[in-house]
């Protein structure tokens, strides 16, 4: 008697069902998952810090089997409050082979840092109107982020800065120590040659930055250097 191949077919395909049943079913367990058992691992390596830092995945391992269990999660110690961490985890495949598996991870500290509220365009006033106080992860330099009211009082933005952006001592310019109409003492620089002409600012100017000014010893405007309140300093040919 010929049995017909589609029926044959169906009957390895139960067959393959049934098998993979009982196998769910004989006390084995589905494999865990590694990258929450090594974020767990880390949690507890960090204790109170947890709340201080943010965690994020840039690692994770693949080919894992099927089924299998966990045996030790172990995060090196003494553990950095930044920077990027391996969790190294002992796994136990198919009752048979012990493995170290890696999970990475990055950890950045919770900052005090001001952000845009809304969009402040190049040379506007920073006030509670447009900028707010958040806790978050950033990647900057402790040194070039504000953090304190003070940094951010009378101060302009340096150019437009969209909302939500985080705010940088970089991005901001202080009160002008020169204003636009203002007379000012130019230091023209020359090689080791140094003399002195009076002008006027064609624009606001704060310490640091360049600006334009006129002056009756040139036929042109002059890009020059806030050095201080009411002078500047330019290098000339």
């Amino acid at each position: 008697m010929k049995i017909p191949l589609k029926f044959l077919l169906l009957l390895i395909a139960g067959g393959i069902m049934l098998t993979f049943l009982s196998g769910a079913g004989s006390g084995k367990t589905a494999f865990p998952d590694v990258v929450e058992a090594s974020r767990q691992c880390l949690l507890k390596a960090l204790g109170d810090r947890a709340d201080e830092v943010s965690l994020s995945l840039f690692y994770a391992p693949s080919g894992l089997p099927a089924r299998g269990k966990i045996l030790e999660a172990k995060a090196p110690l003494p553990l950095r409050r930044e920077g990027f961490i391996n969790v190294l985890l002992k796994v136990l495949e198919n009752d048979k082979m012990v493995r170290n598996v890696y999970v990475g991870w990055r950890i950045t500290p919770l900052r005090e840092v001001w952000v845009t509220s809304k969009t402040i365009e190049r040379g506007d006033d920073l006030s509670p109107e447009n900028v707010e106080q958040k806790k978050i992860a950033v990647d900057f330099p402790a040194s070039s982020i504000l953090s304190e009211k003070k940094d951010i009082e009378q101060k302009k933005a340096a150019y437009s800065l969209p909302t939500g952006t985080v705010l940088l001592r970089s991005m901001l310019l202080s009160a002008p120590l020169i204003k636009a109409g203002e007379p000012v003492v130019i230091e023209l620089m020359n090689g080791g040659v140094s003399v002195t002409a009076t002008g006027q600012a064609l624009e606001d100017g704060c310490l640091g930055r360049y600006m334009k000014v006129r002056t009756e010893a040139f036929k042109k405007d002059l890009q020059v250097q806030v050095i201080d309140s009411g002078r500047v300093k330019a290098f000339v040919r």
